[in-house]
């Protein structure tokens, strides 16, 4: 072949050249002719795209599979959660419905003035078992909500100062049956303050209750309550129950806090479930504080808590019923389906000279609000679980009634149901306050003179 070319003129050889780069130009570079010259790169090249592409799809899937999980089990988990928040609603009205009827014919037995003293000494027992086992009713409830998450805080202006001065005056009661000291220290500046005032006290009530289980006779116990900063909205407040009691062992600080555990002697384990304060905590927990502890065995135990309280709008004195206040020519609408409940609140609001009308029902008490003059009830008593109509509905029903009376009669719920978003319901169906069972007669007293006169004031 060298021969062959090197035989060529030096024009035949530039004339080959000129014609072969011509073609070469002149040649077109197709997907045919590259994946026949490069079969292996081609395929590879092939097998990566098509590899990606069904990653990128299977990732997809797999995304919409995961997220289709995620929201069905949302949507079982809120099936489970509504179950367990109407099952233990159903179980504390069930619980508190018959309590309501033992409590209440106590207390109308201990309204007689002829009882000799030997009963009203077993009425007086009666009494404070009734209140324990509703105690106990309501811990198991509470560490119930706790476990399943539906314990919540509520934000609603109270006085502090009101607060701890009950909880002083109820608490002495306690410590005088024990001979105990309790003595009650404040030093706060801001007494308007916003927060769950009901947790609160119980938190307070629970720790107080337990220093004076845990001091012997001629011990003291005391709260002290101090601000210890504070902005132009909001102040901390540091709470501390001290006591002189045994005190609790150095390996027992933090058990105490756990679930149906007790420390202390046998005696004093066997009174109560153990649950005072690990609820007690978690409520502190709930405000934005920790419940701490320090004790020497035979020296003592103090407990103590900051939480951060936003200042709220001053509250207005609450009017008190007298003992002996009476409520002549008061006419009052009472929807009750139990027999025994609906007797008991029959006696003891007609021993307050109150004239009463019993609904066995939702529809009933709608009806014969409807077919009622104007003037002629000056208060409806509701229960919120009756047949044919619940009390949330006939509620509504006689606020959007034409009946003159629908807006401004006083509604005020009487029930088994005790759960804060019970009273959330309440107030939203257009109820104007919330009492609850086993009853409590000095209370049901003060609730109905503020409603009444308030009724009676807007008359005038």
């Amino acid at each position: 072949m060298n021969k062959g070319i090197n035989s060529l003129s030096e024009d035949d050889r530039n004339s080959l050249l000129d014609h072969n780069l011509v073609s070469i130009g002149d040649a077109k570079v197709s997907l045919k002719n590259f994946v026949a010259t490069n079969p292996i790169l081609s395929i590879t090249v092939i097998s990566a795209f098509l590899l990606l592409f069904s990653l990128v799809i299977i990732v997809i899937a797999t995304m919409r599979v995961k997220n289709a999980n995620m929201q069905k089990n949302m949507a079982k988990a809120e099936a489970e959660n509504k179950a367990k928040s109407e099952f233990l609603s159903r179980m504390s009205h069930e619980i508190r419905t018959p309590m309501n009827a033992i409590v209440g014919t106590t207390a109308l037995i201990a309204m007689k003035d002829d009882i000799p003293q030997s009963i009203k000494g077993y009425l007086a027992k009666l009494k404070a078992t009734s209140q324990y086992l509703l105690g106990l009713i309501n811990d198991i409830l509470d560490m119930s909500r706790i476990d399943n998450g539906m314990l919540s805080i509520v934000k609603e202006d109270f006085s502090l100062q009101k607060l701890l001065d009950e909880l002083y005056s109820m608490m002495q009661t306690q410590a005088q049956a024990e001979q105990v000291g309790l003595t009650c220290e404040i030093k706060i500046e801001h007494s308007d303050v916003c927060g769950d005032c009901i947790r609160l006290k119980q938190v307070l009530m629970n720790l107080i209750s337990n220093a004076i289980k845990f001091t012997p006779a001629g011990g003291d116990v005391q709260l002290s309550v101090e601000e210890s900063d504070a902005t132009d909205v909001q102040a901390v407040y540091l709470f501390r129950i001290s006591d002189t009691g045994v005190g609790i062992k150095a390996e027992d600080l933090e058990r105490v806090f756990e679930s149906f555990e007790q420390a202390g002697t046998s005696h004093l384990r066997s009174q109560g479930t153990g649950l005072g304060l690990p609820i007690s905590r978690n409520i502190v927990q709930l405000m934005g504080g920790t419940l701490k502890v320090k004790s020497e065995v035979n020296m003592g135990s103090e407990f103590y808590f900051s939480i951060c309280l936003p200042f709220g709008k001053p509250i207005g004195l609450e009017i008190q019923a007298e003992p002996s206040a009476h409520f002549e020519n008061a006419r009052i609408l009472l929807a009750e389906d139990h027999p025994i409940n609906a007797d008991i609140a029959i006696d003891i609001l007609e021993s307050k000279g109150i004239q009463v009308e019993l609904a066995e029902d939702g529809e009933a008490a709608v009806k014969r609000f409807e077919q009622s003059t104007p003037g002629y009830f000056d208060l409806i008593l509701m229960d919120m679980r009756m047949p044919n109509m619940g009390g949330l509905e006939a509620t509504k029903a006689i606020r959007t009634s034409a009946h003159s009376d629908a807006v401004s009669i006083p509604i005020v719920a009487l029930t088994a149901n005790s759960f804060q978003e019970d009273r959330d319901m309440a107030k939203d169906a257009g109820m104007d306050d919330f009492l609850t069972k086993p009853l409590e007669i000095d209370l049901l007293y003060a609730v109905l003179q503020k409603w009444i006169s308030s009724k009676n004031e807007k008359r005038q």
